[in-house]
């Protein structure tokens, strides 16, 4: 009977962690400290990965929506490519992969806010053609 804590105690250890369904449909993983990943989908743009990074950033890490995020993963994105993320500049690129108008403070990176609020658009629920 004592074997069973310890065996109990190394399947827990070895579960994987549960990923990160954003709300645009989009996989996240924590891949580091600072970092997170958000899994490659056919037929997605940039924006649509932006989405998923500023939804795990508040969602999950429970940043303040001013946090900045860099994209790490260099743009363009490759087929097939995951696209990495982190909440430390230093390890940023100096391009986020997308077209933004006007200078701010983050000249690098994006504020989870407005990437989870710009850029998670439920294009489902608006009836173009009805």
């Amino acid at each position: 009977m004592r074997f069973i804590p310890a065996i109990l105690t190394l399947c827990i250890a070895a579960t994987p962690a549960v990923a990160f369904r954003a709300e645009n449909g989009m996989i996240v993983d924590q891949t580091g400290p600072t970092e997170f990943t958000v899994a490659s989908r056919i037929g997605r743009g940039p924006t649509e990965y932006w989405c998923a990074a500023g939804d795990y950033a508040i969602r999950v890490l429970g940043v303040p929506g001013r946090t900045a995020i860099y994209r790490v993963t260099p743009p363009p994105r490759q087929g097939g490519q995951d696209i990495t993320f982190s909440l430390d500049p230093a390890i940023g690129t100096a391009e986020t992969g997308i077209s933004r108008f006007g200078s701010g403070r983050l000249e690098k990176g994006i504020s989870a806010a407005i990437a989870q609020a710009s850029y998670c658009n439920n294009f489902d629920l608006i009836p173009f053609f009805d």
